[in-house]
């Protein structure tokens, strides 16, 4: 077996183990993921290039090795939830996959790598298209393009980790000014750094949910805050933040799900009962509402500041 082939096939073959291991939260997943990618891209590059040098090539494989040269780093770039390949995506995808159809339904004799390749990208795609599973990838179609809200109701506070390092705490107060100043990019890139250099605290990951709330990016929110929970399992307002996100995704099954579990974990806080009535109104589950409501403001409460709640008990009172 020639040295390209082994490229090949050891690159095919990391890049759904490095998916595994990133869904299962072991940071190698992405290297490996990244690797994978790239040792495929480097493949059907020289592969193009040895071919047209021979001036012998099939013009129908040229242009679909050209398609997974141009797909993978849009594919890398929604695992990895980067925004470079968003625009792009929106054209190049459904070619590649009309064009797989078409080369798997119309050829009787098929290059074994295209097909072994193109099928792992098909199954990479499917995700893109609003399949919900832990560090899933950016959708087709990002929600930040059209899901615009005003995200108020996520509640701040002051988490007590402990930082294992001081280079870690150093970069997340510094992450935490930027923040104060509007400077969200240079924000999440020092959170990235400190997350780097500890990876478990949860602080980072729910300080990280925070700024991409602030920039629409709601997806990227929420799986930081599953990676939090993942961490510390027993904090109300990890659930409830995400339960927020979940709503404002059209995701009212795990918003109920999270704002549940966070009153389960701590029944004191209003908030949370309020939360999970906003959602209850929406899907017209009104009797349902106006209890949690009655709990809340037996809680303190002020309804003044959540007008559509107060509407309701006006009306049902």
């Amino acid at each position: 077996m020639r040295k390209a082939d082994i490229l090949f096939y050891i690159s095919l073959g990391i890049t759904p183990i490095g998916i595994t291991l990133r869904i299962n939260d072991y940071i190698i997943g992405n290297a490996l993921f990244g690797y994978g990618l790239l040792g495929i891209i480097i493949y059907f590059t020289a592969s193009i290039i040895r071919s047209i040098k021979k001036k012998n090539f099939n013009k129908a494989d040229l242009f679909i090795k050209s398609l997974i040269i141009i797909v993978a780093p849009i594919i890398l770039s929604k695992y990895l939830y980067y925004g470079f390949g968003d625009y792009l995506g929106i054209i190049i995808i459904p070619i590649f996959v009309i064009t797989t159809l078409i080369n798997f339904i119309s050829k009787l004799k098929r290059n074994i790598k295209i097909t072994l390749t193109s099928i792992v990208f098909c199954i990479l795609i499917v995700p893109l298209f609003d399949i919900d599973f832990k560090n899933d990838p950016r959708n087709f179609i990002p929600l930040n393009w059209y899901h615009i809200h005003n995200t108020n109701r996520l509640h701040p506070i002051d988490l007590f980790y402990r930082f294992n390092s001081q280079e870690a705490k150093s970069l997340a107060d510094k992450a935490l000014k930027a923040r104060n100043k509007k400077e969200y990019y240079h924000s999440i890139y020092l959170l990235k750094q400190a997350k780097s250099i500890d990876t478990d605290n949860p602080t980072l990951y729910f300080g990280l949910s925070e700024i991409y709330v602030f920039i629409n990016e709601l997806e990227l929110a929420k799986n930081e805050l599953d990676t939090a929970i993942n961490l510390d399992d027993k904090n109300p307002i990890f659930y409830n933040n995400r339960g927020i996100l979940y709503n404002r995704l059209s995701e009212n099954g795990n918003a109920v799900i999270d704002f549940r579990k966070a009153i389960e974990i701590d029944s004191t806080q209003y908030f949370y009962y309020c939360n999970l009535a906003s959602v209850f109104i929406e899907t017209m589950e009104y009797d349902e509402a106006c209890k949690l409501i009655d709990k809340a403001v037996a809680l303190g409460a002020n309804l003044d500041e959540y007008e559509s709640l107060k509407r309701l008990r006006e009306k049902y009172k």
